[in-house]
């Protein structure tokens, strides 16, 4: 169940039109359950890692051509998964 710093952090994040990294799997709830829509989420679900590997991961998921504005993405050791936000219009 996501916490109340978990919606006070996507709040600014909609507000300040950031993407949030997050290791915390409680932001897809806020996003397809609760309606919330960030400007996009990358969670890391990584197991025996180093502390420097989710930043390069996510160079090198920018460098390949990922998107991330607008999406909720999942990173996790194997394979990268993707699901559009869906915006109001």
């Amino acid at each position: 169940m996501p916490s109340v710093a978990d919606v006070d952090i996507t709040e600014f994040a909609i507000t300040e039109q950031r993407v949030i990294l997050t290791f915390d799997g409680d932001y897809g709830t806020l996003i397809f359950k609760f309606g919330y829509r960030p400007p996009g989420v990358v969670y890391f679900r990584l197991v025996n890692i180093s502390p420097d590997e989710p930043a390069h991961m996510l160079i090198n998921m920018l460098k390949e051509g990922y998107q991330i504005n607008n999406m909720h993405t999942v990173v996790e050791n194997d394979r990268i998964r993707q699901r559009r936000i869906a915006q109001e219009s």
